[in-house]
């Protein structure tokens, strides 16, 4: 996406987000159209329900942002900070970690200029094989859950609803409910992207779509451990690891392949060279009862 929108002006990409930044709205109608005619030429499509237009302010990566506002970064990537919890700028924190550095905040009316070298495009990019865009377009239409189903599950669910009002303005010192209290613990690895509860890298699934996810990992009946191993690089939630257990252990498919415990060679006395030479004692216990007559 750098590449595609490379040489625009007030636009900026991160991994697969676009965010336009502007003074007014002329320009902002000017770099939007720029936009989208730069995407149109390289066949890109866009979700709408996921776009948002002409904002005063929006909240990106966990912080409120306004028109060209980039003093957040001075707290997020200061040298003197040490590693962002926020998962999704740990990258970069790790990146500038190998260098001395230090941010300073520039207001937007000293900022009208930009450096030649970062706007400079690169040329045109290749359009790329169209099969390619269709096969990433079916791959994602089948896929079993989307963004929103989570954003909507999460906003019904009782424990995420406190956990994402949590998140958001910030969590208490304390912590008294134990339904909560695995998230209170993680609080500073939490963050919200598309109204989606993140730990890190991996995405907090409400319970409502506890069993679809499980269902899901275990459809090919790739053993308990795999089925851990995948679940730790994409979700979570308190108590994960004992459900994949409990999902494995009452799979009748599961059992009947399970590696079985190696077999044991039955262990014999050793034989007798002699008469006498071992004596096997088995012991009687008896109770006497005395009658009085």
């Amino acid at each position: 996406m750098d590449k595609i929108l490379s040489g625009l002006d007030n636009v900026f990409c991160y991994i697969d987000d676009i965010l336009m930044a502007t003074e007014n709205e002329n320009s902002h109608l000017k770099a939007l159209d720029a936009v989208f005619a730069r995407l149109n030429m390289h066949n890109v499509r866009l979700n709408g329900t996921k776009c948002q237009f002409m904002k005063s302010k929006i909240r990106y990566l966990g912080h409120k942002l306004t028109s060209e506002d980039h003093q957040p970064l001075t707290k997020i990537f200061g040298p003197k900070h040490g590693i962002p919890a926020l998962a999704a700028a740990q990258r970069w924190a790790v990146l500038l970690s190998a260098y001395q550095y230090n941010i300073e905040y520039r207001s937007s009316a000293k900022n009208a200029n930009a450096d030649l070298l970062s706007r400079l495009p690169v040329g045109e990019a290749s359009s790329g094989d169209p099969e390619e865009y269709c096969f990433l377009e079916t791959v994602l239409m089948e896929t079993p859950i989307t963004a929103t189903e989570i954003s909507k599950h999460t906003d019904k669910d009782p424990v995420l609803a406190k956990v994402l009002e949590f998140t958001l303005p910030g969590w208490p010192n304390d912590c008294v409910d134990p339904a909560i209290q695995p998230y209170f613990t993680r609080r500073d690895e939490l963050s919200l992207e598309d109204g989606c509860l993140i730990w890190g890298l991996r995405v907090i699934i409400p319970s409502k779509l506890h069993e679809l996810i499980l269902s899901e990992l275990h459809e090919c009946h790739p053993g308990m451990s795999r089925m851990k191993a995948l679940s730790r690089c994409y979700i979570w939630w308190p108590g994960l690891d004992k459900d994949i257990e409990d999902k494995v252990r009452l799979c009748t498919q599961c059992i009947q392949v399970q590696k079985a415990p190696n077999p044991q060679a039955l262990l014999l006395w050793p034989w007798a060279t002699q008469p006498w030479q071992r004596v096997h004692i088995d012991y009687c216990y008896v109770t006497v009862c005395f009658l009085r007559a």
